[in-house]
């Protein structure tokens, strides 16, 4: 069973491609999103992220 899959139609109208993306087991898959957060350090500050 696929995880994900997709017909494609070929650029030149003759044809198709069909994909499909399998996701192996035990490997967690990467976040949907990402946070991001913008900081402005001045001289002799530092920065503390959580972990």
């Amino acid at each position: 069973m696929a995880d994900r899959w997709g017909v494609d139609n070929r650029p030149a109208g003759v044809g198709k491609t069909v994909w499909a993306e399998l996701v192996a087991p035990g490997i967690v898959p990467a976040p949907a999103e990402t946070e991001i957060a913008a900081v402005t350090v001045r001289p002799g500050q530092s920065v503390r992220r959580p972990v």
